[in-house]
């Protein structure tokens, strides 16, 4: 399991590395601290459940009717060329966080009305096995 400092460790060469903005780097560690026990297992699982029809994290895989997710932390919504996204989702111009991920899986047509994205997730602890698995899945992926 991933400690909390192992964590900072590496958000902080993400920073040096490839110019990460400030705040996110801030909820990325907001992340660690409120899931540094998190069931990495457990957090797969519920991606799977809950995303995993629609939507990937592996790298080399194509979209699937969602676009795919690896390394979606820090990355602007509607970017990835080989997938086409909603006109609401083109429109919101946001970088993905832990926070923008938590409001977009509990309500996406709230946050970009007219998107095609109709799954919600009203259960914050399943909310916060997702994000975790989406950090844990970007921060490895760096290494």
């Amino acid at each position: 399991m991933m400690t909390k400092a192992n964590f900072i460790d590496r958000m902080a060469r993400c920073v040096r590395l490839v110019g990460v903005p400030l705040g996110l780097v801030i909820g990325l560690i907001g992340m660690a601290s409120a899931s540094g026990n998190v069931d990495m297992a457990a957090a797969s699982e519920q991606f799977k459940k809950s995303c995993g029809t629609c939507h990937t994290t592996d790298a080399s895989a194509p979209p699937r009717q969602g676009p795919n997710l690896s390394q979606v932390i820090g990355r602007p919504s509607a970017s990835l060329p080989d997938f086409e996204y909603s006109t609401a989702l083109r429109d919101l111009k946001i970088i993905w966080s832990p926070e923008t991920l938590d409001q977009w899986i509990t309500n996406a047509a709230k946050m970009a009305p007219g998107t095609t994205m109709f799954y919600r997730q009203r259960n914050a602890d399943r909310r916060a096995l997702i994000i975790a698995y989406l950090v844990k899945s970007a921060e490895e992926k760096l290494n």
